[in-house]
């Protein structure tokens, strides 16, 4: 179960972060497959990977649709799958090129990015510190944890080749 809340004020219904992403989830997705059949919207760096990689974009379009098709089929009425990757993995999104599916993925992140971009400056008074500055000091502190546990296994690793 997600998590809920219920909002001070008069409002005795409960509120779900989660039910937003229900919501706002094919809007992200159908946004960033659209960039993808559009050569001008494109980001270079997906031309320039496809190309590094050998993707095709017959690739990148048969891996869109087994996506979808694997999303759409997380609440199938007959018989939902347990988990996310059952149901990409049956759809064949899994099976698609590992650059395909990481080209689609990283635009949907890059959406969702945008979108908490704009989100993050609308939920926050001018000149007054962000509802979320603690999330986002949180965020920071852990990707510096996560570098700096890379670059240590990366030196006790050529220590240890000398």
């Amino acid at each position: 179960m997600g998590m809920q809340m219920r909002p001070q004020g008069g409002d005795p219904r409960f509120y779900a972060p989660n039910r937003d992403i229900a919501y706002c989830f094919t809007h992200i997705v159908r946004v960033a497959l659209a960039a993808l059949d559009d050569e001008e919207k494109r980001p270079p760096w997906i031309a320039d990977y496809m190309e590094y990689t050998g993707t095709t974009q017959d690739d990148l379009c048969a891996a869109a649709k087994a996506m979808a098709d694997g999303i759409a089929h997380f609440v199938d009425a007959d018989k939902p799958p347990e988990t996310p990757h059952e149901s990409l993995d049956q759809s064949g999104f899994l099976d698609s090129p590992p650059a395909a599916q990481l080209i689609l993925s990283a635009r949907i992140g890059q959406v969702l990015t945008g979108l908490f971009f704009t989100a993050v400056r609308d939920i926050t008074p001018a000149g007054s510190r962000s509802p979320v500055s603690d999330d986002m000091a949180t965020m920071v502190a852990e990707a510096a944890r996560l570098t700096d546990d890379i670059e240590s296994t990366k030196a006790d690793r050529a220590a240890g080749s000398s």
